[in-house]
C-alpha cells in the first residue's frame, strides 16, 4: 500500500520542475537585491566615516554624538558587509545547484546528518526502555560524582569500641543541656 504522501507526490510531480524555477528566481533576485543594498551600505558608511573622522577631530567636545556617530557608521559597515555576504552566498547556492548538487545529494549534509546521529547515540534506534536506561545509567553516573567531579570517597565505618563511649556519653549531656524552667 502506497501512503498518501507518496500518491500525493506522483499526483504532483509535475509541479517539482516549476517550483525549481521559482526558487532560482526568488534566490537570484534576493542576491541582487542583498548585493545592491550592501553596495549602498557599504559606500554611504566609508563616505560618512571619511568626512567624519577630521570633524570629530575638529570639534572633540562634542564626545556623545560623535560616540552615536561612530556606532551608527559601525553598524552600516557590518549591515553592508552581511548583506553583501547573504548576497554571495545565495549565488554560490545557484552556481551549485545549476551545477547539478542539490541540498540532498550535497556531502556536506551527509557529514551533518552523521554527526547529529553520532551525537544523539546512533540517530533513534533502539526501544524507549534502552534510552531510558541509558538515561537513568547518566544519571547515576552523575549522582556519584563529587564537587570537583570525581567519584565521591566511600565513607568509613567507625570502629566499634569508639562508638560505644561516644553513645553513653550523649544522654548523660542531654538533661543537662535542657534549660531550667523559671517559676
Amino acid at each position: 500500500q502506497a501512503s498518501i504522501f507518496s500518491r500525493f507526490f506522483r499526483m504532483f510531480s509535475f509541479i517539482f520542475p516549476f517550483v525549481n524555477v521559482i526558487k532560482l528566481i526568488i534566490a537570484s533576485v534576493t542576491s541582487l537585491v542583498c548585493l545592491a543594498f550592501s553596495c549602498v551600505a557599504l559606500g554611504g558608511s566609508a563616505v560618512a566615516l571619511i568626512v567624519s573622522t577630521p570633524l570629530f577631530i575638529m570639534f572633540s567636545p562634542i564626545l556623545v554624538p560623535a560616540t552615536i556617530a561612530t556606532t551608527l557608521l559601525a553598524s552600516g559597515l557590518m549591515a553592508g558587509t552581511t548583506l553583501g555576504l547573504t548576497g554571495i552566498g545565495l549565488i554560490m547556492g545557484l552556481v551549485r545547484t545549476a551545477g547539478g548538487v542539490s541540498l540532498l545529494q550535497s556531502p556536506l549534509r551527509k557529514i551533518i546528518v552523521n554527526r547529529i546521529k553520532a551525537r544523539l547515540g546512533g540517530g533513534g534506534g533502539g526501544s524507549r526502555l534502552a534510552r531510558l536506561k541509558k538515561i537513568l545509567g547518566l544519571l547515576n553516573k552523575l549522582r556519584g560524582m563529587g564537587a570537583g567531579g570525581a567519584a565521591a570517597p566511600a565513607a568509613e565505618p567507625a570502629p566499634a569500641a569508639e562508638a560505644a563511649p561516644a553513645a553513653e556519653a550523649a544522654p548523660a549531656a542531654a538533661p543537662a543541656a535542657a534549660p531550667a524552667a523559671a517559676p
